[in-house]
């Protein structure tokens, strides 16, 4: 939630990710923390650490001096880490935004290319010259964690691999988050699983098995895979009945001579390659969707083997005194000289004293990993064993500092707004975030995902609404294509407003101009044109043209609303103000009441038919709810306590929200699969909310991380189980569960 960046942080409005004193004071007390309890386990010490990230996609933010912010990030880890290197890493690419400029810090890559799109590795090996005309290796800190992919980065140059996310988990109480990952305005949901190697209750899945033969590959292989350098020319088969990489096969050059060749098929069936690399010809057959590398010329001897690895189709596991074991799924040949010629083996065998031994898959995965990646078929059966109980109580709080949850003090979970206005008016909602219900004339509406843009809300009969808003969390990027996806993003609303008047100016004078953004236009002279803010022609592109109308402030506020389809600069009297932010000014401090002026907006439009629709301006007068109530998870908590009631029998209609209980006894980790239609469950044990569940809700945002229905379940939590469960539009259901060991 929030890339980890304390709530509390991110709400304050304190400068983040930045050389800021106060900012780098609170990094100071993470550093404290987290580098203090690693630096034992650096590699000078014995550990496994090899390397220290000092932050993450900084190039995804507006930071104002990476270089200042990561030297000063470098110069607090010396305090506690030192014998690694430290680096930064790109999300797309700009080195120097992500602080790849600052002293003694390394840069990496994040990528994450479509896996089987074959034109990437010349991309990436492209890259990985780059860094090494720098005298850089090529890292890839982030990357899709299929290995279809992974042993292609390896191929082209990378000293870094890291598949993203190699262990899956559970995002318990609130901390789950907003995001885009190409869907902008995703929700993360309970379960953190991007078809990860290991599931969250740690159960293996078949890219740990791909996993487990790639690691054998490379152990077997040692330091010269490890220290090989990308050959420049690719090898060009001269038969291949599968697609295969753009340009041809990459090439390793082995620290100490040899070479070992990839041979990705992306196809969809297995295919045969057959292909000549220096005076050695190979045939193999690849599966499909796989990589292998296939070795030339690999001297075995500091291995522990008396002889050279000539060449081969299949790829070696273990390289031992005395072993020599293969990978294989088709007939094997390999090349094997022992100081008198070379001999192509196609069976198992012994020479010298080599014990040599061609495996299939299974065989493969149980020499190199034993029975831990044995995988069972997940069981499942019912569970529909609920009891009614007590819905949490919301509890009212002061609302003197403010309406968002900073300035409310809370960090998590809902809070319900109650406003009274004149009947008849509509009301001004500021900045709602993230998911929002509106109840007015007495009728519950449907909830909706708020994304932070201002919303108005048609008038009520008797002037009464009920804004209730729950908080799902924050991004951990800064993405500007909705207000919701920024880091400083305050939860909840901002404010509440009266709109005393709004005007809607769609027939107005306009202007075609020259350049944009400047600090004074001179204001149209012409006769006024009646013709719609969209409807005219030109042959300019871009087009930019001046809109100008007559002004008077007549409410405590005034807001300016127009179109986000392009960029809109804001002008009084001819002087510069600012720029439209998300379709949004606010004029409010420009001029007072009753002043009249003229305001002029200028759209940069890519090209003249774009539409801008029509301008709003909206007369605001602040209202404060008339009362504030909060859910957070103690309050949620605090339900466990209610007594059981009667049976229920599901399937059970759900109006409004309902709260369900079940005892649970499970003595291993499990999950229990949640069923309904629109509806959300969060779910409680053991004292602390252990899930939020939105099930089949049909207005939802896209949902990203993993199965939204699962639930997990720990042996140590004993006793009940509270779901709390609320509708979130018509037809709300809860349709029951099943118990899962996977």
């Amino acid at each position: 939630d929030g890339g980890s960046i304390p709530a509390r942080i991110l709400e304050s409005g304190m400068p983040i990710r930045c050389a800021d004193e106060n900012f780098l004071a609170e990094t100071k007390k993470w550093y404290d923390a987290v580098l203090t309890a690693i630096a034992p386990y650096t590699y000078p010490n014995g550990g496994p650490i090899v390397m220290l990230q000092l932050e993450n996609e900084l190039d995804f933010f507006d930071c104002p001096d990476p270089t200042a912010y990561i030297n000063a990030l470098r110069t607090m880890a010396e305090g506690y880490i030192s014998g690694i290197p430290f680096f930064c890493c790109t999300g797309q690419y700009s080195v120097a935004r992500a602080g790849g400029a600052a002293s003694g810090v390394d840069i990496s890559l994040n990528c994450y290319p479509a896996s089987s799109d074959p034109s990437f590795d010349g991309e990436l090996q492209r890259y990985a010259f780059r860094f090494a005309e720098k005298g850089k290796p090529l890292l890839v800190s982030e990357t899709n964690r299929d290995h279809f992919l992974l042993r292609r980065e390896l191929s082209c140059g990378s000293k870094l691999l890291g598949a993203y996310n190699q262990v899956a988990g559970m995002n318990f109480d609130f901390h789950q988050a907003v995001n885009n990952w190409g869907s902008p305005d995703a929700l993360i949901g309970t379960e953190y699983d991007f078809w990860s190697m290991i599931g969250a209750s740690g159960s293996y899945t078949a890219e740990a098995e791909e996993a487990a033969l790639f690691a054998a590959f490379l152990r077997a292989v040692g330091e010269p895979i490890a220290a090989a350098t990308p050959d420049p020319e690719p090898v060009v088969p001269s038969r291949c009945t599968f697609k295969t990489t753009e340009g041809g096969l990459r090439v390793l050059r082995l620290s100490g001579g040899g070479a070992a060749v990839c041979a990705p098929n992306f196809s969809s069936e297995k295919g045969t390659v057959e292909f000549t690399f220096g005076t050695r010809a190979v045939r193999a057959e690849i599966p499909a969707e796989r990589a292998p590398f296939l070795l030339f010329d690999f001297d075995m001897h500091s291995r522990g083997v008396p002889a050279v690895l000539t060449r081969t189709n299949c790829e070696p596991v273990l390289v031992a005194d005395g072993e020599l074991l293969f990978y294989t799924e088709s007939e094997p040949e390999v090349g094997l000289d022992f100081g008198d010629g070379e001999r192509l083996i196609r069976r198992d065998c012994e020479i010298s004293g080599v014990k040599i031994k061609f495996l299939n898959r299974a065989k493969a995965i149980k020499v190199v990993a034993g029975d831990r990646l044995s995988r069972k078929k997940p069981s499942s059966s019912k569970f529909n064993k609920f009891f009614e109980c007590g819905l949490p109580l919301m509890r009212e709080i002061s609302a003197e500092n403010g309406t968002h949850f900073g300035a409310l003090g809370i960090t998590e979970g809902m809070v319900e707004y109650d406003l009274r206005i004149p009947a008849g008016k509509a009301l001004f909602v500021e900045h709602p975030c993230d998911i929002m219900r509106v109840t007015a004339d007495g009728v519950r509406g449907e909830t909706r995902y708020a994304d932070g843009r201002d919303v108005v809300l048609p008038p009520s009969r008797d002037g009464a609404f009920d804004v209730t808003v729950e908080k799902w969390g924050h991004s951990n990027f800064d993405d500007s294509q909705s207000p919701a996806l920024r880091l400083s993003c305050k939860k909840g609303v901002l404010s509440f407003g009266i709109v005393e008047k709004e005007e809607r100016v769609n027939r107005t004078s306009f202007e075609l101009l020259e350049t944009y953004g400047e600090k004074q236009i001179a204001l149209p002279e012409g006769m006024p044109v009646r013709i719609s803010v969209d409807k005219w022609n030109s042959t300019r592109k871009p087009v930019i043209c001046a809109y100008s109308m007559p002004v008077k402030r007549e409410a405590e506020r005034l807001i300016v609303k127009t179109t986000e389809k392009c960029d809109v600069a804001v002008y009084l009297d001819g002087a510069l103000l600012g720029e439209c932010d998300y379709g949004t000014f606010e004029l409010t401090n420009s001029l007072e009441i009753g002043e009249e002026h003229t305001l002029t907006l200028v759209y940069r439009k890519r090209v003249w038919t774009q539409d801008v629709d029509c301008v709003r301006l909206l007369h605001v007068t602040p209202v404060a709810p008339k009362r504030v109530r909060v859910l957070t998870e103690s309050d949620y908590v605090a339900v466990t306590g209610s007594q059981k009631g009667a049976a229920v029998k599901v399937p059970v209609s759900v109006e409004g929200a309902k709260a369900l209980c079940a005892h649970i006894d499970c003595d291993k980790e499990c999950f229990l699969r949640l069923r309904g239609k629109n509806i959300q469950v969060t779910c409680v044990m053991d004292g602390r909310v252990i899930g939020r569940l939105l099930l089949d809700w049909e207005k939802a945002p896209a949902l990203h991380g993993g199965d939204h229905s699962l639930l997990y379940l720990n042996p140590a939590w004993k006793g009940d189980l509270y779901l709390c469960i609320e509708s979130l539009g018509e037809g709300a259901r809860f349709l029951g569960a099943e118990h899962i060991i996977r």
